[in-house]
């Protein structure tokens, strides 16, 4: 669209158009971002989890086959 143009709706034609925020526009407020940090705390918990296993299992595995 042009500088100069004037946008029409898709639908009618019609010039007469209200403005609205379109679905994927996004407010950050204290509250999205607390529940962001915390599902992203939760995740990141839960790798370390799968990952302080795997190096315990990895630690089992090297003791027993080189002694300990």
């Amino acid at each position: 669209m042009l500088p100069n143009e004037k946008p029409k709706c898709p639908g009618c034609g019609s010039g007469k158009l209200e403005r609205l925020f379109s679905g994927g526009a996004a407010v950050s407020t204290s509250r999205t971002r607390a529940r962001t940090t915390a599902v992203a705390r939760s995740k990141a918990g839960a790798v370390k989890k799968e990952k302080d296993h795997a190096h315990a299992e990895y630690m089992r595995n090297h003791i027993k086959d080189h002694g300990g």
